[in-house]
């Protein structure tokens, strides 16, 4: 059973030790986090299209994801993730 599931601990102290965790203050950590979450958005805005058009976009989406996932199962505490620089996404 994760975290999440188990129910220990309230939601601030949830958030500090995540905090804590990933080695970020607050407002560093939404920096990332909506960093990432646009990221997504984009990258699912382009596999809408390529529904749409299936001559455009045809690996954005999976690509995008693919370098997400590197980036955050290589272990790297978030303060050092950002200065891995922007995510990138390309049109």
């Amino acid at each position: 059973m994760n975290e999440q599931q188990s129910g220990e601990g309230g939601l601030i102290e949830k958030t500090s030790r995540h905090l804590g965790e990933v080695e970020l203050g607050y407002l560093a950590h939404a920096r990332v986090a909506f960093g990432i979450g646009a990221t997504l958005m984009l990258a699912g805005g382009a596999s809408v299209l390529h529904g749409i058009l299936p001559g455009i976009f045809r690996d954005r989406a999976s690509r995008t994801v693919k370098s997400l996932h590197r980036r955050i199962e290589a272990g790297t505490p978030a303060s050092r993730y950002m200065e891995a620089g922007p995510l990138e996404f390309e049109i």
